[in-house]
């Protein structure tokens, strides 16, 4: 199971998100549900770091765990910006989530 978590701030912004495990869907390379996780986080990565400018804190490791932190000196037209993204990576994987409920886990705290 893919376990997401997303952290917000005191003004409901999302400042963080990590992924932890594998779906288990099917066999690597076929598993439609890492994939649809992957693509959707991987368009964020991009939109949050190349197309927006914001530096981002990774942790990552072989076994199926990222965390992205926002850095603190987000200015706020750029935090805007981003928190579209975030929303929208966040309302993709809880449409992932109930349509393949024993796969992904997602948590918001």
């Amino acid at each position: 199971m893919i376990t997401i978590n997303i952290k917000r701030n005191e003004k409901n912004e999302i400042v963080s998100f990590s992924l932890n495990g594998h779906a288990g869907y099917d066999v690597n390379g076929k598993d439609i549900v890492c994939a649809a996780v992957s693509a959707v986080t991987n368009m964020v990565l991009i939109g949050l770091n190349e197309k927006l400018g914001i530096d981002l804190n990774f942790e990552k490791s072989d076994g199926g765990y990222l965390k992205v932190e926002l850095s603190d000196k987000t200015e706020s037209k750029e935090m805007i910006s981003a928190q579209v993204l975030l929303e929208s990576m966040v309302t993709e994987f809880l449409d992932l989530e109930s349509n393949f409920k024993k796969y992904i886990l997602v948590q918001e705290r």
